[in-house]
């Protein structure tokens, strides 16, 4: 793979990671639809737990990190790393 392919490629995935963030901020899909689209699609879950929380208008940076210290989990842990239990106590919190 050349040097720019792999460029290529994380400029895709920083797309599709910008757009799922884009999303969740203009209420298009709620942090629930994107981290049960992480299991699906692999991009998803390189994004960061916290940033996709903190796209959400009911929840800011603040209780965003609050949320996440509560389960024991840093601000960069990602979504792939979530387990079910994690995604339904965020989903609870957050929803």
């Amino acid at each position: 793979m050349s040097h720019g392919e792999v460029l290529q490629q994380l400029a895709e995935l920083k797309s599709s990671l910008d757009s799922a963030i884009g999303s969740i901020a203009a209420g298009n899909r709620s942090i629930e639809e994107v981290f049960t689209d992480a299991v699906r699609d692999s991009s998803l879950g390189f994004l960061y737990a916290v940033k996709a929380m903190e796209a959400d208008p009911r929840v800011g940076k603040v209780r965003a990190r609050r949320i996440l210290e509560e389960l024991g989990l840093g601000e960069t842990t990602r979504i792939s790393e979530l387990s079910p239990e994690h995604v339904a106590k965020i989903v609870a919190e957050v929803g």
